[in-house]
C-alpha cells in the first residue's frame, strides 16, 4: 500500500506460523522508525501481546502470537515515525478472529438457526417473564458455544432484558 510520505507498507498474518508481518519502505527518507503492535480484544479491554520496532527507513517487523488462538480475536497495528515532531502515523491496522463455529457453519446459518428455535421456543409461551427467560438461556448458550461474540452491546441487550424482568415481576 502506498501511503504517506511515499512509503509502501504491508501488513498481514500467516496461518501457518501465527505471525503478524508489517513491511514497510521510505523513499523519501522521512521515516525513522517503524512500529508493529498487535494486541488481543477482550472483555476488560485490550491486552498487549507484542510490540516490535526497527530505527531504519525501511524493515520487516513480526510478532508471533505463542497462545492459543482459538476463539480469540486479534488486531495490529503498523506504525512509522517520522523525523517531523509528534509524527507517529498509522499506516495499516488488520483484524484476525479465530472463531471455530464461523469457520466451521457459518455465521449466518447459525444465526438462522438460532432465530428459528428461539422463535418456536417462545411461541408457544403464555407468560411473558419465561419467554424472556428462555431467551436469556438462549442468549447464554450463544455466548458459551462463540456463535456471538461477548461486546458491549451483549452486554445492553442483557441489562435490558433483566429490566424488562424486574418491571413485569414488580407489576
Amino acid at each position: 500500500m502506498k501511503g504517506i510520505f511515499d512509503v509502501n507498507s504491508t501488513l498481514e498474518y500467516d496461518n501457518e506460523t501465527q505471525t503478524f508481518i508489517f513491511t514497510y519502505i521510505d523513499f523519501g527518507n522521512v521515516v525513522r522508525e517503524g512500529l508493529l503492535t498487535v494486541n488481543r480484544v477482550g472483555i476488560g479491554g485490550d491486552t498487549a501481546i507484542c510490540t516490535n520496532s526497527t530505527v531504519a527507513t525501511a524493515g520487516v517487523l513480526t510478532c508471533q502470537v505463542s497462545e492459543n488462538v482459538s476463539g480469540k480475536e486479534y488486531y495490529a497495528v503498523g506504525q512509522v515515525d517520522t523525523l517531523s515532531p509528534n509524527s507517529i502515523h498509522t499506516l495499516l491496522t488488520i483484524y484476525k478472529t479465530f472463531r471455530q463455529d464461523h469457520q466451521q457453519w457459518g455465521l449466518t446459518g447459525l444465526m438462522a438457526s438460532a432465530l428459528l428455535i428461539f422463535t418456536l421456543a417462545t411461541a408457544m409461551i403464555s407468560s411473558s417473564i419465561a419467554m424472556i427467560g428462555v431467551i436469556l438461556i438462549g442468549y447464554f448458550g450463544l455466548l458459551l458455544i462463540g456463535i456471538l461474540p461477548f461486546s458491549v452491546q451483549t452486554v445492553v441487550t442483557l441489562v435490558v432484558l433483566g429490566f424488562i424482568i424486574i418491571f413485569k415481576v414488580r407489576k
